[in-house]
């Protein structure tokens, strides 16, 4: 019987490869645009996190998700993500996901004010 042992991945590879970018004061986002639309477990993970609520004035805002690479985001539209995106997403607890994933939309909603 063999063991199954974790596949090595990359805890930064999203960070470090994927981007929110805003789609404005909308709490309902830009789903359209977002490269990951097609691919639902990743949308189900990071979905809670699209929508942004500043604490001190309430201001919502919405981002989408895209690659930092255009090659990449080719083969997203055509449903082949690349192998360390998928490994991403399947070696990361759901709740460190969405943390990493909140962390990057506080980030850009900041940098975009």
């Amino acid at each position: 019987m063999r063991l199954k042992r974790p596949v090595p991945y990359d805890i930064n590879w999203f960070p470090n490869n994927m981007e929110a970018i805003l789609a404005g004061r909308d709490c309902f986002g830009n789903c359209s645009a977002c490269s990951l639309r097609n691919l639902k477990k990743f949308c189900y993970v990071l979905s809670p996190v699209c929508s942004y609520v500043s604490e001190p004035d309430d201001i919502s805002e919405s981002v989408y998700w895209m690659p930092k690479k255009t090659i990449c985001n080719t083969n997203l539209l055509m449903l082949a993500p690349p192998i360390e995106l998928v490994q991403w997403f399947y070696n990361t607890p759901v709740a460190q996901a969405r943390t990493i994933a909140g962390e990057m939309v506080k980030n850009s909603v900041l940098k975009g004010r």
